[in-house]
């Protein structure tokens, strides 16, 4: 696992070229010696992930992209429920 933390992200709304950014695209190269990468990170107020995978050296990424996608919805409602 390589962890490679570039510090804190805009937290609020940027523009380029005079148009807003609405949202942002993670992703990581892979390599030979990492086969899967998630990026994390925030950008006013909201969280993106990217996820990217080797498909012939991981055959279930579905699956990995599915359970992580259904652990984050269950995190949301886990701190929804306590926040109210």
């Amino acid at each position: 696992l390589r962890y490679a933390p570039q510090g804190p992200k805009a937290p609020v709304p940027l523009y380029v070229a005079g148009q807003l950014v609405v949202g942002m695209m993670g992703w990581a190269p892979l390599t030979a010696h990492q086969v899967m990468s998630f990026t994390i990170y925030s950008y006013d107020g909201k969280v993106f992930v990217g996820i990217a995978a080797d498909a012939g050296l991981v055959p279930d990424h579905e699956q990995i992209v599915d359970g992580f996608a259904e652990a984050f919805r269950r995190l949301k409602l886990l701190t929804a429920a306590r926040a109210g």
